[in-house]
């Protein structure tokens, strides 16, 4: 677009619920970008602003969403997280999540925000640096962890913010049946996001056992 109009007023109406679904919608927008294989400064800048926006404004926009300027601040992370985005990709969240609401009428943000911890995990074997840049612009204290520690401590910080915005944290919670998760893991790795996605995923069984943890709220490791 040429264009952003970002103006809180045509916002104000909407539930507390989708508030939060689609601003954590926002956030995987920006973690996925930071974490792309097509990765790149001015993205991780703009991906960046996006989560310190977000983490400081979304739950203010869920709890009031008469606040003009929590509205607004959510309004320009946004947007900053698509421009992210728009240049590096997305991954393996949002080949999830396309999945799930195609197949089982997921709202996206929220399949997002149910996936993005699982996720983050599995990755951070290869992203791990980056995932440790996310926890500490997430407002997460890194001194004296490893850098592995780190990145899985986003993972977890994500998972926090989902509970403290009453979020759902499984995909069994918002619907998707446990006979259809091989299938889905099937149709997400032919999703075109997971050609970005920071851990190269070339097996079924790999996605399988990330839905496998979504489905069920295991966060134990990889």
């Amino acid at each position: 677009p040429d264009v952003a109009i970002l103006d809180p007023m045509l916002t104000v109406g909407l539930p507390p619920l989708l508030t939060a679904a689609t601003g954590m919608d926002a956030l995987s927008h920006a973690t996925e970008a930071i974490t792309s294989t097509q990765r790149e400064p001015v993205a991780d800048a703009l991906g960046l602003h996006a989560i310190r926006l977000i983490r400081k404004w979304l739950p203010a926009a869920v709890h009031n969403g008469a606040d003009l300027n929590a509205r607004g601040q959510m309004l320009i992370a946004s947007t900053l997280a698509g421009a992210s985005f728009g240049n590096a990709q997305v991954g393996l969240v949002h080949a999830i999540a396309h999945t799930v609401g195609a197949r089982h009428g997921v709202h996206h943000g929220t399949a997002n925000a149910v996936a993005m911890p699982y996720v983050m995990r599995f990755n951070n074997s290869d992203v791990a640096g980056q995932n440790a840049l996310i926890a500490e612009t997430l407002g997460v204290d890194v001194r004296g962890m490893s850098v592995e520690a780190a990145g899985l401590a986003a993972a977890d910080e994500v998972l926090r913010l989902n509970n403290e915005l009453a979020l759902p944290t499984t995909l069994k919670e918002v619907g998707v049946p446990e006979s259809d998760l091989e299938e889905c893991a099937q149709v997400a790795l032919s999703d075109g996001a997971i050609v970005y996605n920071g851990k190269p995923v070339f097996d079924p069984d790999e996605v399988l056992a990330v839905i496998r943890k979504a489905w069920s709220g295991d966060h134990s490791e990889f």
